[in-house]
């Protein structure tokens, strides 16, 4: 006769390290881009949401479904910490993320606020306590308008360089809108990946 267990109880979390999550583009099959705009009472008004579905589970992650979240801030206000065990091989690649970004903000209409995020995700660890991480070699930045534009530049590990090196680095277009509630709104649109 077959038993049924927890399929993961609390003293058996098998949770993958920080540093060995990645973002595999390779792998990437849609992107659904959400910004949301809280009230003005709010101590951060703005977040931005990147959920990615990859054809196979990678890169670390438990599921084929990644979702990432960050309140997004003024670009200089970013303090970026990367996991120690990627210290090295990220940091080359953050700088010019970050150059880019000032450079894409600079090309900015200037009627419209322009914020910038790291990504991460919530993440259980060995003792089951479950915290926000950033991860390595992801960057976005908004131009908050009627119809937000999104900058987003993801890096790709490369193995035998031991670095991250550029891969993608586009605008998107949110054209979606909804009024969540009184004082949340909501812009967002999906897209697929092409290669």
């Amino acid at each position: 006769m077959k038993k049924f267990v927890k399929s993961n109880p609390a003293n058996q979390v098998q949770s993958t390290p920080i540093a060995k999550r990645l973002i595999e583009p390779s792998h990437m099959e849609q992107m659904r881009i959400a910004l949301y705009r809280n009230g003005p009472q709010n101590a951060n008004p703005y977040a931005l949401e990147v959920r990615i579905k990859n054809d196979i589970r990678t890169g670390g992650w438990d599921t084929n479904e990644i979702l990432l979240r960050n309140y997004l801030s003024g670009l200089y206000n970013i303090k970026y910490k990367v996991p120690s065990q990627w210290r090295e091989s990220c940091q080359e690649w953050f700088s010019d993320a970050f150059k880019n970004a000032g450079e894409w903000e600079k090309n900015q209409p200037k009627t419209h606020l322009t914020l910038h995020c790291k990504l991460g995700a919530r993440i259980r660890d060995e003792k089951n306590n479950e915290r926000y991480n950033n991860i390595a070699g992801i960057f976005a930045s908004v131009h908050i308008r009627p119809e937000p534009v999104v900058l987003l530049q993801i890096g790709d590990y490369d193995k035998d360089k031991k670095c991250f090196v550029k891969c993608i680095e586009e605008e998107f277009e949110l054209t979606n809108k909804k009024q969540v509630s009184k004082n949340l709104t909501l812009n967002w649109e999906v897209f697929e990946c092409r290669d």
